[in-house]
């Protein structure tokens, strides 16, 4: 595929991200009006105290991943837009894989920490067993977002990883697209690196 990716990395203690990028009422209606509301394990409602899980955590490092496309696919993206809705889709869960298994690796090594994706795909191609009021079937695997616990993401991007974020224009694709991810650690980390390029 046709893009490049450019990571940016910025680092922020629970206390303080709570308090200044916590906007839980706002966003959580913005859910509501999600297809995905109620129907995955990642979205929201959830069944558990979004407070404490977070309150169990003091440090958290954010991940910005842009997404540039080249000239070449945005041109095809403004005339055909099924083209750009698929474009976009497969860019997005290419790199919500990579992003996910790099974060990963930290879960592993250090203890304590838990990673926030951008949205699940394990049940992407057989559907989410909650439709059926069933438990995730890969509850070591699922992550949730930073938007589905309420956090304002765009200002996350603008103020702590210096990102503009993009909108589509008519269906077609921006000059960029952005991923936000990140990883809450009971403990500092001395040392956390970019996830790799592809």
């Amino acid at each position: 595929m046709d893009f490049t990716l450019k990571h940016t990395l910025s680092y922020i203690s629970v206390k303080e991200y709570i308090a200044n990028y916590l906007e839980r009422e706002k966003f959580i209606a913005l859910c509501k009006e999600c297809p995905s509301y109620g129907k995955v394990w990642s979205c929201p409602p959830f069944g558990f105290d979004l407070d404490k899980y977070l309150e169990s955590y003091n440090h958290l490092y954010i991940f910005g991943t842009q997404i540039f496309y080249t000239k070449e696919v945005i041109e095809k993206s403004i005339v055909d837009k099924e083209f750009a809705r698929e474009y976009s889709n497969a860019s997005f869960n290419k790199t919500i894989q990579l992003l996910l298994s790099h974060l990963l690796k930290y879960e592993m090594k250090y203890p304590n920490t838990k990673a926030f994706s951008v949205r699940c795909l394990l049940c992407e191609e057989c559907a989410c067993k909650r439709l059926e009021n069933k438990r995730c079937i890969h509850p070591d695997k699922m992550r949730y977002s930073l938007e589905s616990f309420g956090f304002n993401i765009q200002t996350t991007a603008s103020d702590l990883l210096h990102i503009e974020l993009k909108w589509s224009k008519d269906g077609s694709l921006p000059e960029y697209n952005t991923l936000v991810t990140a990883l809450f650690s009971k403990n500092e980390i001395d040392k956390i690196s970019l996830p790799p390029l592809r």
